[in-house]
C-alpha cells in the first residue's frame, strides 16, 4: 500500500524523499530498476513421461503431437497433455470409461503376452505392434512344412499369414493379409508383405496406413476377443472335457479343387448346432463367440499348417436358427492327411472336438479330371460350381464337354436328368456353374450325380453329392 504525504511517501511503512527519487531516477539515465524474477528452468522429462512417449504411444502419436509434447517445459504441462491426448481418441464421452484408451492398453498387454521375443517386449516385434494397431485378426495360417521352408528361406522357420476383415478405416481396404516369416526357426517373425486385395498384388507393408485407425477411435466390440487370448486354452481343455463327458465331435467337410503352386484348394464347411452353444444378450442381439483351432499333420504325424480363426455371431433373439455353417478353406499338399483341432466356446468354456482323414487328390496329374461339387443352397434355389482339368484341345485350341446331371431320390431311382455341352478354350482348368430349380422336391433325401465327357479324348468322370431337402428351410449365415 503506498500514499503521499508533502514530499515524502509513505510504501509498505517506508518514508522515501520525492526529491531524492527523482535525482537518483536523472543520475540513472531514466532506467527505472525493477525487481528482477528468477528465468524459467525448464523440467527435463521424467522417466514417466519418456516411457509413455516411446513405449506406449508410439504408434499412435502424430509427430505434430510428438514435437508438442516434447517442446514443453514442465511436467505439469505434460500432464494435463496426456489427459487431453486420451480425452480426444475417447469414442463416448458419455461413459465413465475411455473405451479406447481401455482398449489399448489391453493390446499392449497382450501383445508383451504373446509375442515376447528372447528379451524383446512384445509390443516392440513386429507381430506386436501389428496386433497393437489392428486389433486382433479375424484368421491366422500357419505353414510349416518343409516345402514353405525352401520357399521363404527359413531353415526351420515358418510362414504366418494374418487376415483382417471389414476394417473400419477408409484408408484400408474390407481385406488385408499380412505375412510373416520366421527365416531362422528362433521364432522371431519377421514382416514380409500385405496382400491389400485391390488387384495391385502384394506390397510392401507401410505403417503409416493403418495408423489412422487409431485416430478414428475405433474399438473392438465385446465378443471380438483375440485368437491369442485362449491360444492354450482349448488344446488342454480338449483332455479334461473329453474325460468329464463335455467333449463332442463336430464333423467336417472338405470338398477339393486344384490350386496354385502343386496344391489343393480345400474349401471347408462345418455344421454347428446353435442350441449347444451359450449366447449373450447385448442391445437387443444375441451375440455368440467361438475360435477355432486346426492343425493338419503329414502321414508322419508332422505338422504342415495351423489355422486359427475368431468367429463372432448375432442375430436377433428370436430368429436364431437351429444350426450356423462355418465356412472356411486351407491351401493344402496331396496325399494322406490328417486334421485335427477344436471348436472352443468362449462364453461356457465348453470345446468341440475335430478329428478327420482325409486323402487330397493332386490335380496337376495330366489326365482328365474332376474337381468335388460345390452346392449353395438359397431358398428353393441350388447353385452348383465344379472345376474339370486337363481336357483335350482341338487344332484350333478348344475343348469340348459334355455334362450329364442325374438326380436321384434315396433308393437310387432317377428323379430327373439334364444335359449340357461347352466348348472352351480353357483346356487346363474350366470352371462350369449352374442353378437349379428345388421347388418340386418332397422332403427328403437325395443325391446330385455329375457326369463328364472330353469329346476328345472320350475319358469320362463322375462325381456326385448327397444333399437332403427339410421340411422347413432356414437360411441361416454370419452377420
Amino acid at each position: 500500500m503506498a500514499f503521499s504525504h508533502g514530499d515524502e511517501t509513505v510504501i509498505s511503512g517506508y518514508h522515501v524523499n520525492m526529491k531524492m527519487m527523482v535525482l537518483l531516477f536523472i543520475l540513472c539515465g531514466g532506467v527505472v530498476f525493477t525487481q528482477v524474477q528468477p528465468a524459467q528452468v525448464n523440467e527435463p522429462l521424467s522417466a514417466a513421461s519418456r516411457q509413455w512417449l516411446d513405449e506406449v504411444v508410439p504408434y499412435i502419436i502424430s509427430k505434430e503431437e510428438r514435437q508438442g509434447f516434447l517442446a514443453l517445459t514442465s511436467e505439469a504441462e505434460r500432464g494435463r497433455f496426456i489427459e487431453q491426448f486420451w480425452q480426444v481418441r475417447d469414442p463416448d464421452a458419455k461413459t465413465p470409461v475411455n473405451e479406447f484408451k481401455m482398449q489399448y492398453y489391453k493390446r499392449i498387454a497382450m501383445a508383451n503376452s504373446y509375442f515376447a521375443d528372447e528379451g524383446m517386449p512384445g509390443w516392440k516385434t513386429e507381430r506386436g505392434r501389428i496386433f497393437i494397431l489392428l486389433g486382433p485378426p479375424m484368421e491366422i495360417n500357419r505353414d510349416v512344412s518343409d516345402k514353405n521352408q525352401r520357399q521363404t528361406g527359413a531353415q526351420n522357420g515358418s510362414l504366418e499369414v494374418w487376415n483382417y476383415f471389414g476394417l473400419s478405416s477408409p484408408k484400408l481396404p474390407y481385406n488385408v493379409e499380412i505375412r510373416f516369416i520366421d527365416r531362422l526357426g528362433t521364432g522371431r517373425y519377421e514382416l514380409e508383405t500385405s496382400n491389400m486385395l485391390r488387384n495391385e498384388g502384394p506390397q510392401q507393408w507401410s505403417f503409416d496406413k493403418i495408423s489412422a485407425l487409431f485416430n478414428q477411435m475405433e474399438y473392438l466390440a465385446d465378443v471380438s476377443q483375440s485368437p491369442y487370448a485362449h491360444l492354450k486354452t482349448p488344446q488342454g481343455q480338449v483332455e479334461s472335457a473329453v474325460s468329464l463327458g463335455l467333449g463332442r465331435y463336430l464333423p467336417v467337410k472338405l470338398s477339393f479343387f486344384g490350386g496354385d503352386d502343386k496344391t489343393t484348394y480345400c474349401p471347408l464347411r462345418m455344421t454347428i448346432p446353435l442350441d449347444t452353444l451359450k449366447g449373450k444378450d447385448i442391445a437387443g442381439e444375441r451375440f455368440y463367440s467361438l475360435l477355432l483351432q486346426l492343425q493338419v499333420l503329414n502321414e508322419k504325424n508332422l505338422p504342415l499348417k495351423e489355422l486359427s480363426r475368431e468367429i463372432p455371431l448375432r442375430w436377433k433373439p428370436d430368429s436364431v436358427p437351429k444350426e450356423w455353417t462355418l465356412n472356411s478353406a486351407l491351401s493344402l499338399p496331396p496325399g494322406h492327411l490328417h486334421i485335427k483341432g477344436v471348436l472352443y466356446d468362449h462364453y461356457q468354456g465348453r470345446v468341440g472336438e475335430i478329428s478327420t482323414q482325409v486323402v487330397v487328390p493332386d490335380f496337376t496329374k495330366p489326365q482328365f479330371m474332376l474337381s468335388d461339387l460345390l452346392m449353395i443352397r438359397s431358398g428353393q434355389v441350388m447353385k452348383l460350381t465344379y472345376e474339370l482339368y486337363h481336357l483335350t484341345a482341338n487344332d484350333k485350341g478348344e475343348a469340348t464337354v459334355t455334362v450329364i446331371y442325374d438326380f436321384l431320390d434315396a433308393k437310387g431311382r432317377v428323379l430327373g436328368k439334364q444335359e449340357i455341352k461347352e466348348t472352351t478354350t480353357e483346356s487346363e482348368a474350366c470352371r462350369l456353374s449352374t442353378e437349379f430349380n428345388l421347388k418340386g422336391f418332397v422332403p427328403g433325401q437325395y443325391q446330385l450325380q455329375v457326369r463328364a465327357t472330353d469329346v476328345q479324348s472320350k475319358a469320362m468322370v463322375i462325381k456326385s453329392e448327397d444333399f437332403t431337402i427339410q421340411k422347413t428351410s432356414i437360411n441361416p449365415g454370419e452377420k
